[in-house]
């Protein structure tokens, strides 16, 4: 029986025995994380500022960051399409990638778990080294490059604390529910 392959990102969540240390390791990282709220009265704890693009401001990393990659396996044709791909952030955001084996790595890439996915920012700094916080699950050395492309960008805006367009809080999407619910049935 051939296993169908689901294609969509799914959320990684940290356990709650890690979020403290995740929000440490945040403000560690860099001191704008640190939580920026203010108090009105009948409107309640509100954001100081709201982000540019879908991020979770209290998970970025320092700017001008050299942030390290390492591959936990997979295929070295896949690896060299992932690793090319990823580099496209840093022409966007002051942000580097340095591929290699340190196994210090911020981030950790498998290929072996179901579908794609990345811990969100910062929240990689408390996942055990040996794991992965980044998973590529249906990439193969034939995929077409607009797929690596899609995968690898999304994956790794994840990584740098964005979240999905529809998860901010300032998304205004007329969602018919119904449809949606009725389409992921």
């Amino acid at each position: 029986m051939t296993r169908k392959i689901i294609k969509a990102c799914v959320d990684r969540v940290l356990p709650p025995e890690r979020l403290l240390r995740a929000a440490e390791n945040a403000v560690k990282e860099n001191p704008a994380n640190a939580p920026a709220f203010s108090f009105s009265p009948g409107v309640g704890v509100t954001p100081l500022a709201a982000p540019y693009m879908a991020m979770l401001t209290g998970k970025k990393w320092k700017n001008g960051r050299a942030l390290r990659v390492r591959f936990l396996d997979g295929r070295p044709l896949v690896q060299a399409k992932v690793e090319r791909f990823a580099h496209e952030w840093s022409k966007f955001a002051n942000i580097q990638f340095a591929f290699g084996t340190n196994p210090d790595a911020e981030i950790r890439i498998s290929f072996e778990q179901q579908g794609s996915w990345s811990f969100i920012g910062v929240d990689a700094t408390p996942i055990p080294k040996n794991e992965p916080t980044m998973n590529f699950g249906w990439l193969q050395e034939d995929t077409p490059d607009d797929e690596y492309s899609r995968v690898v960008l999304h994956e790794f805006g994840h990584a740098l604390a964005c979240i999905h367009e529809h998860q901010s809080p300032g998304s205004k999407i007329p969602w018919d529910k119904e449809a949606v619910y009725r389409y992921y049935m």
